[in-house]
């Protein structure tokens, strides 16, 4: 009997987890939102190259609706086709007729994300930035939010994570495209690994990497 009731559970969160509703519902967990306020930054995250441009137009639009005077953007400081990145982020911007005094860079080498908010929390200090709202992809939020809660405890500069859709790369109905499921199931092995790494260390010091001008 008590085998029969074992199977009849496992059968039941079987199809509760495998329902549509529910996956999405899952999936859903991933992302979060603190809401806009006016802050004295806006901060646009790296990523793939078509996921970071999605992630730039967005912060600069919240600039334009004057949510903050300053677009603080994130970049890999390696050459991308012998270019710096922060020129065709420069180059591309002025297309979209952003005012070049309202850009600022944080170049960095970070290999993930808690490596790139120390880079950002040194950057910030120097621009002496408070509040700040950082924009990343809806799948990427909640492990942001968790990671610059931590990396920032103790600055005295408060973080807003504000998501941006990218149908390319996202969509909490992950089962229906290849690039969704992948990024889904990515996305939820990197989260639990972020938590892992957060209770066993502590975060290292910050390393220093100056907010430049374009």
């Amino acid at each position: 009997m008590k085998k029969l009731f074992a199977l009849i559970f496992f059968l039941l969160v079987a199809v509760a987890i495998g329902n549509p509703s529910s996956m999405a519902w899952i999936a859903g967990r991933l992302v979060v939102s603190d809401g806009l306020e006016p802050s004295d930054a806006v901060v646009s995250l790296r990523g793939a190259p078509s996921v970071e441009r999605t992630r730039l137009e967005e912060a600069a639009r919240l600039v334009e609706r004057r949510y903050a005077r300053v677009l603080l953007a994130s970049v890999d400081s390696d050459l991308y086709f012998n270019q710096p990145i922060r020129e065709l982020v420069v180059d591309y911007l002025q297309e979209k007729k952003f005012p070049p005094n309202q850009l600022r860079f944080c170049e960095n080498n970070a290999d993930n994300t808690a490596e790139e908010a120390r880079h950002l929390l040194s950057c910030l200090s120097q621009l002496g930035a408070k509040d700040v709202i950082v924009v990343t992809s809806e799948f990427h939020t909640r492990r942001t939010r968790s990671i610059f809660r931590r990396i920032f405890s103790g600055s005295g500069i408060t973080v807003r994570v504000h998501p941006v859709y990218d149908s390319g790369y996202w969509d909490p109905h992950w089962w229906r495209s290849r690039r969704w499921a992948k990024t889904f199931v990515i996305e939820t092995m990197a989260l639990a690994w972020s938590v892992v790494e957060g209770l066993r260390s502590p975060p290292p010091a910050d390393p220093a990497s100056p907010a430049e001008q374009p």
